[in-house]
């Protein structure tokens, strides 16, 4: 028997492919090893170069062997919107290997067959079933299809380039995929969900996805200047966080990735196998993981059968966006659209109102409050007054602002099609909750009332717009008037965004742990308890940097009395020290009308010197000179006041943007 040796040779050093012999053959049977060829033997070799050459002397005949051809035809067993499908289909594309997908793949059925369960007895997808048996886990399959064809320049062209490409499928194995996966099957019920869980899950992807886009800023692909396994592997991978959760809103701060992603699955043969690709519109819904109520009257057969019969054609129309699901997880099933969604249109548009709430910093009540009333459609929206019933027991501060940041926290499902505001009223207890929401819909939405179980713990008042006092306490509560009815406001919290109730405490409270034991206890004992931050072992500072965000954030007009008294670059950077967020308060300024623009920053941090484990984390620190403030020296204080406050023109020139970090 003989074998087809490839060699490659570089000064004194040769490499050697060979194939082992007397074997069933199969792409990983190839081995790489290195031989030293001296000067006198080099003679042997006097044609070879610094390049790869090919040695023919016949491969693998006689008995006992086989060979696979790239007319070799084998079969993928998976659903035909399987984003893991995807990888080896792509692979199949680029290469000219036959990959047939199986019909009627049934997610749940097909693959719970004592046949599928021979060939993966985990019952997962994809499998790719060949003439010398089946192959199972996506990335593998993906490599076996890629390295049917000889040469395939999807591995590179190098020992380097092929180790880059192994480098960045691990990356989009364990740093993209898994913080996806768990924000959106986390949302589906597959797995608890866990408000906290989900942010941390988020801030994890941003990490990932910014280290990403830093290589991509110089890179249009992976690994060279032609797309390779890795850019196929990293691309369906990416893919369910763009379909499913992250919205342009999200993407935005990794341009390159978007700029990737994009030219990626415009690529004829990417194109061919997932066909028109939409980003998110808004994070899909978090869905209940109750039990659905048993019907009253079940439906009559023959109803339902005419019913199936209308529905079957719809949903075969759409299958790749329908089967998306990792290896180990079956496909979930979308719900029918929120009733709210098929409401009449409406003249106004929640997040204008929500960005225009968030961004008037003066003149408040006749810009903002003037503004919502412009707005507010009584056809479309509800305003309504709540009450908490059980004010007596609101005793101790921190429990009854816990207790509302719970409620908003609780909300999250109605995030879409609802603004509210909750205050904590009185200078000491028994503290009183009351608050104001405006709803999609002339009634409060029936989900929310089923799902939310707090809204039975609050009297719900539904505002007279037509009676001028109500209309005033809606803008008293907006603002956050104070006093509000003749009490000072302990506290005001905002619900207008999904991270919103998170802001100022992640604690569970005792009814919530009563109430979900299970979810609890997952949490608690499956994360291991970090040793505490060194930060948190220096003595009590008299400032709290929580109180200091508040008023920032609070102070809508006398800015400078107020508050001082008492773009994708500098984006980057503040998504990079979110590791700091529990000890730090930043402002970053872009200076300049027109380039090179200025940037620069001032930073509060907690402690005397900028924390060690910012230093070690965020590589962006050593790209700034860091300059510590002499709060005697006046000069300095007045340009830490005109930081804080935008103040434009600063030192002479426009701002193009400000940013803070609190």
């Amino acid at each position: 028997m003989s074998n087809e040796v490839v060699i490659m040779t570089t000064g004194n050093w040769l490499w050697g492919f060979f194939s082992v012999t007397n074997l069933q053959f199969e792409i990983d049977q190839l081995q790489l090893i290195p031989l030293v060829v001296s000067g006198d033997r080099s003679a042997v070799v006097h044609s070879w170069s610094s390049m790869l050459i090919r040695a023919s002397i016949s491969c693998f005949q006689g008995s006992g062997t086989k060979s696979l051809s790239l007319c070799t035809t084998v079969v993928l067993h998976a659903g035909d919107g399987n984003k893991n499908a995807f990888k080896a289909l792509i692979a199949a594309e680029y290469s000219g290997v036959n990959v047939e997908l199986v019909k009627n793949f049934e997610m749940g059925v097909s693959n719970k067959t004592p046949e599928f369960l021979k060939m993966n007895p985990l019952g997962k997808v994809p499998v790719l079933e060949t003439p010398d048996g089946p192959v199972f886990e996506s990335n593998t399959i993906a490599r076996y299809v890629a390295r049917l064809k000889a040469d395939n320049p999807l591995y590179g062209c190098s020992l380097i380039e092929y180790a880059r490409i192994e480098q960045w499928i691990d990356f989009a194995t364990t740093e993209i995929d898994p913080h996806i996966a768990r924000w959106f099957y986390s949302r589906v019920g597959h797995i608890p969900y866990l408000p906290p869980a989900e942010e941390a899950e988020k801030v994890a992807l941003k990490r990932s996805l910014g280290a990403l886009n830093t290589h991509l800023a110089h890179n249009t692909y992976l690994v060279g200047h032609s797309i390779t396994l890795a850019d196929i592997i990293m691309t369906c991978n990416l893919y369910l966080g763009f379909v499913r959760v992250m919205t342009k809103s999200f993407t935005s701060e990794f341009p390159h990735v978007e700029r990737y992603f994009w030219t990626m699955v415009n690529q004829p043969n990417v194109h061919k196998v997932i066909g028109e690709v939409k980003q998110a519109e808004s994070v899909f819904p978090v869905q209940s993981q109750k039990k659905p109520a048993q019907p009253k009257e079940p439906a009559k057969p023959k109803e339902a059968k005419k019913e199936a019969k209308k529905e079957a054609p719809k949903e075969a129309a759409k299958p790749k966006v329908e089967a998306i699901a990792e290896d180990e997880e079956e496909a979930p099933k979308l719900k029918p659209k929120n009733p709210l969604d098929l409401l009449p249109p409406s003249k106004m548009v929640l997040d204008e109102w929500k960005r225009l709430y968030s961004n008037t910093k003066t003149n408040f009540r006749e810009v903002a409050i003037g503004g919502f009333w412009e707005m507010y459609d009584p056809e479309g929206y509800s305003l309504w007054f709540c009450d908490y019933k059980y004010d007596n027991e609101n005793t101790v501060s921190f429990v009854t602002l816990n207790k509302v940041s719970g409620f908003l926290q609780r909300m999250d499902l109605a995030r879409k099609y609802a603004f509210g505001k909750m205050l904590v009223i009185g200078s000491e207890p028994p503290y009183k909750v009351k608050g104001l929401w405006l709803f999609r819909g002339k009634e409060i939405p029936q989900f929310v009332l089923d799902e939310c179980y707090d809204m039975e713990l609050y009297e719900w008042t539904k505002v007279d717009i037509t009676d001028e006092a109500q209309k005033e306490r809606v803008n008293a509560m907006i603002e956050d008037q104070e006093p509000f009815e003749g009490e000072a406001l302990l506290d005001a919290k905002c619900f207008k965004s999904g991270g919103a109730a998170l802001s100022d405490s992640m604690a569970l409270e005792i009814d919530q742990l009563k109430l979900i034991p299970i979810l609890v206890y997952v949490q608690l004992f499956t994360q291991k308890a970090k040793p505490k931050n060194p930060v948190d072992l220096l003595p009590p500072s008299k400032m709290i940097l929580n109180e200091w965000k508040r008023l920032y954030s609070n102070t809508k007009s006398n800015f400078r009395k107020v508050a001082i008294g008492g773009l994708n670059k500098v984006s980057g950077f503040l998504q990079r020290m979110d590791l700091a967020r529990k000890y730090a308060f930043g402002k970053m300024l872009v200076i300049g009308s027109e380039p090179p623009y200025k940037v620069k920053g001032l930073w509060l941090f907690r402690r005397k010197e900028i924390p060690q484990f910012v230093l070690d984390e965020c590589y962006d620190m050593e790209l700034y000179e860091w300059t510590k403030v002499d709060k005697t020296d006046e000069a300095q204080k007045e340009r830490v006041n005109a930081m804080i406050e935008d103040q434009e023109p600063f030192e002479g020139e426009a701002l193009l943007d400000a940013k803070c970090f609190n």
